[in-house]
């Protein structure tokens, strides 16, 4: 069975960027933990995989993987239930999003790029006055 992985690059700050390949079903609660607009789809790659995972189980290693909201926002609810809802409705709306999953791409792939590395030029004479006076 396909199966689509995201890859996604998440903003964290101002200087930290984290690249990370995901399940389709995991990038609405990495947008939940990071903020709306700090994950963006690099692009999409399909995998061979024998079977989907358990909604359960995945319900609950996505909650120890990502955590919970330190409260400050007056939620203190985990991200997982954030994105997909509290309870037997989050349950079921991950499980959703795990069937619709399966070898359909939504995003398109990105290539990579060849990087080209300039050469050095020479730098000129230093004269000893790193402020350019003489």
């Amino acid at each position: 069975m396909l199966i689509d992985i995201q890859n996604i690059l998440i903003d964290r700050d101002m200087v930290t960027k984290i690249p990370k390949a995901v399940w389709l079903w995991e990038v609405p609660i990495i947008e939940a933990k990071f903020g709306e607009g700090r994950v963006q789809i690099r692009g999409v790659e399909q995998h061979e995989i024998k079977a989907l995972p358990d909604a359960e189980t995945e319900f609950d290693r996505l909650t120890r993987c990502h955590g919970f909201d330190d409260g400050s926002n007056g939620t203190n609810r985990s991200y997982l239930e954030m994105a997909y809802g509290p309870g037997k409705v989050g349950m079921k709306a991950l499980a959703d999003a795990i069937k619709e999953s399966t070898g359909k791409s939504t995003a398109k792939t990105v290539k990579k790029k060849k990087v080209s590395v300039k050469k050095a030029s020479l730098i000129a004479k230093d004269d000893g006055d790193p402020f350019g006076q003489e």
